[in-house]
């Protein structure tokens, strides 16, 4: 209000088509961020952010390639999990020059498992349903398998990022 303190911070909105809000909620495409947050695995939040039609539209994107990275990938050094990652990934994909916009996104979301994957490719193995960004990520920074509450606590700190 005016003639009233100046907040030390201000923020601005800038509605898209992926954020809005209204009432001072936040909304991702329409949806409220708490429902996105509560009802949707990480992976559906990603492609409900990026536009992607239908559940589990990246689910398993990886597929062959994510299990050869695991399995290539912990004989490296740390140093080198990454580039070679990167570099046997794209050598799989036979679609890299399609520009399509869902074929980069998948694309996109594809080199993000690969990446923590190569990161933490023990944990990639492990036989869990989905060897998800959370879980991936946490093992990779911890070195070591995290806990379900820890892994579902960061899955809601990203999702909501």
């Amino acid at each position: 209000p005016s003639g009233g303190p100046t907040p030390v911070l201000r923020f601005r909105t800038l509605a898209s088509l992926v954020s809005s809000q209204l009432d001072g909620d936040l909304l991702y495409r329409g949806r409220p961020i708490e429902e996105v947050v509560r009802d949707l695995t990480f992976d559906d939040a990603v492609a409900l952010v990026l536009g992607a039609t239908g559940p589990g539209a990246f689910r398993g994107s990886g597929g062959p390639t994510l299990a050869r990275l695991a399995e290539v990938l912990p004989g490296l050094p740390p140093e080198r999990r990454l580039p070679v990652g990167v570099q046997l990934l794209a050598g799989a994909d036979p679609l890299a020059v399609d520009l399509d916009p869902d074929r980069v996104r998948l694309a996109a979301v594809t080199a993000v498992h690969a990446c923590l994957a190569s990161t933490a490719p023990e944990a990639a193995l492990s036989g869990d349903p989905v060897a998800d960004v959370p879980a991936l990520l946490l093992a990779g920074l911890r070195g070591g398998r995290p806990s379900r509450p820890d892994v579902e606590l960061l899955r809601v700190l990203l999702t909501a990022l």
